[in-house]
């Protein structure tokens, strides 16, 4: 059996997540839409993988655990953190065991509440980036869709309440 056909199983999806930090999850992810959906039914049966796999990873930075848990910027400030100074100036924030354990429960009710948040996210992405490269188009402007940032009025999925 090709190892790629073994990660597309759900159990062995759980046994090797359990043991991965989120960086490493992520590319084995990428491997194929197999092994991308045994990890989300895995994810889904036991939602302790995801705040495992951020403890792998020891700490996050709040942009990583950001987009590891699919929380708001908001959601994020109120979990507890360290505060660090950056050489150039400015300061980040590391986030460790005690705030992925928080995610659960708090913020995230279980898995099936990070994959709707995941889908509210990646909609929210795609019809942002239409917008703006229709209304260059529109308008008939120079600019890129990345200098842009037009919302449109109308009814998004929710996003947690961020």
């Amino acid at each position: 059996m090709p190892l790629v056909e073994l990660l597309e199983t759900t159990d062995v999806a759980a046994l090797v997540l359990g043991r991965l930090d989120t960086t490493s999850m992520v590319a084995l992810g990428r491997a194929s839409r197999g092994v991308r959906a045994a990890q989300r039914s895995a994810i889904r049966d036991s939602p302790h993988l995801l705040v495992a796999a951020a403890s792998n990873a020891l700490a996050l930075t709040k942009g990583q655990l950001v987009g590891w848990f699919a929380l708001c910027d908001a959601e994020a400030d109120r979990l507890p953190r360290t505060r660090h100074k950056r050489r150039a100036g400015g300061h980040y924030f590391l986030y460790r065991q005690p705030a992925f354990e928080g995610v659960l429960g708090v913020h995230l009710a279980d898995a099936v509440d990070w994959e709707a948040r995941l889908e509210a996210r990646r909609w929210l992405r795609v019809n942002l980036r239409h917008s703006a490269k229709k209304k260059t188009v529109e308008y008939g402007l120079v600019f890129g869709a990345s200098d842009l940032l037009v919302v449109e009025e109308g009814a998004a999925p929710s996003a947690g309440g961020c």
